[in-house]
């Protein structure tokens, strides 16, 4: 499984069976490699310590909701899908199109094949990713249930670590020019490149863009 820092996460109980048992449960009706990959819930740390957990259910991390999250940073004047739909179909797991820095969880052959791309980092990874996972026979799910926190970067959080200091620029002059070509996203998107580190051929580009249901060549 890969997923952000464990120190900035923390684990249900039985994490671990859960995903085995949906990937299992999964691949007995698909016939493709699986990932699963979705937003999680939040926690928060106080000055003393403590935590307090948020889990606001599966309609945050429904596969609508992901679209819209993930298209409209995109692509803002788009119109939003309905959220307010059942898209679960009375199951436990739906398909999905996206990926989350959050976590994925798949065999090892997917982290053989979908490795890390270096040009794009912190914009962009996620879209790509999901473009590349695809287009190698990779379907992608999310599921009802969370198994794991993820640590809420609150306004009292970054006043104690002092991020609130750092921010992007800086952070980006400090690595110089080459840490992120802000335009490998957008061409790997857009059908600029194919191979291992963007879709793998124009076919299975295209067929992604149909599932999708968005065209990347809009961002032109």
């Amino acid at each position: 499984m890969l997923c952000e820092l464990t120190g900035h996460m923390r684990f249900k109980k039985d994490w671990d069976k859960t995903l085995k048992y949906y990937y299992n449960l999964i691949s007995e009706t698909y016939c493709y490699n699986i990932l699963i990959s979705s937003r999680i819930p939040w926690f928060i740390k106080d000055e003393e310590g403590n935590e307090t957990y948020y889990d606001d259910g599966p309609g945050t991390i429904a596969p609508v909701h992901m679209w819209n999250e993930s298209i409209r940073v995109l692509k803002p004047d788009i119109t939003e899908k309905d959220d307010n739909i059942d898209h679960w179909n009375g199951k436990e797991y739906a398909e999905s199109h996206f990926v989350s820095g959050h976590f994925m969880f798949s065999s090892n052959q997917f982290f053989k094949k979908i490795i890390p791309d270096p040009r794009v980092t912190f914009f962009g990874e996620e879209h790509t990713f999901a473009l590349r996972a695809w287009t190698n026979d990779f379907r992608i799910f999310v599921l009802k249930e969370s198994v794991l926190f993820h640590l809420g970067k609150t306004p009292e959080y970054n006043k104690a670590t002092e991020l609130n200091n750092t921010n992007w620029r800086k952070f980006e002059l400090a690595k110089g020019p080459s840490f992120n070509n802000r335009n490998t996203y957008k061409d790997i998107l857009m059908g600029k490149e194919y191979g291992s580190l963007a879709a793998k051929d124009k076919e299975s580009y295209l067929e992604y863009l149909e599932a999708l249901g968005f065209d990347y060549r809009l961002l032109a």
